[in-house]
């Protein structure tokens, strides 16, 4: 119950920023390409967290609805480590510096240090669902903040969490 607080906490205390009367605001079907100042659609980066994944980041978000995928795979001879991960993302309010969002997001990660292969390797699932606030520098570099819950399913057992995402984006 906490965390849902803290997450309504943090929605309310960021509202003045994304009702700013003096940047040009779009949302809805609206958001074309002249309204959304000329943002790029693409995205490079590099992202972090239980839900969106972990490594480097494609993103694509043409308009009100946009796609996330990050993948991370290490591989010798001691080590195996995997993350996978796809977001979707639903544009809620736009203005010149922020945008405010909800996403949801299937993440699949192994670690590990044992002699596993690929397919005796014991694989990991998360799923979440939450909101960001998309911070744009210029015009090509954004801060992507997300909050929000996840079912964990490790060892075949399923949990549910706050989880805590962030991604680094250069738009092209």
């Amino acid at each position: 119950m906490r965390y849902a607080l803290l997450l309504l906490a943090i929605t309310i205390a960021s509202s003045p920023v994304l009702s700013s009367e003096t940047d040009q605001s779009i949302s809805g079907d609206n958001a074309n390409a002249e309204n959304r100042l000329s943002k790029p659609d693409h995205s490079l980066g590099f992202s972090t967290g239980f839900s969106i994944g972990v490594g480097p980041t494609y993103r694509y978000w043409p308009g009100k609805f946009g796609g996330q995928i990050t993948f991370l795979p290490y591989i010798d001879k001691d080590y195996f480590l995997y993350s996978t991960a796809i977001t979707g993302f639903v544009s809620w309010k736009e203005t010149r510096i922020t945008r405010f969002f909800s996403y949801a997001s299937i993440h699949s990660f192994n670690i590990d240090d044992d002699d596993y292969t690929w397919k005796d390797a014991p694989h990991s699932f998360i799923s979440g669902i939450g909101i960001g606030i998309e911070f744009f520098s210029d015009e090509s570099l954004s801060l992507s903040i997300m909050g929000g819950f996840a079912g964990y399913r490790i060892d075949d057992k399923v949990e549910f969490f706050p989880t805590y995402d962030m991604s680094v984006m250069y738009l092209f």
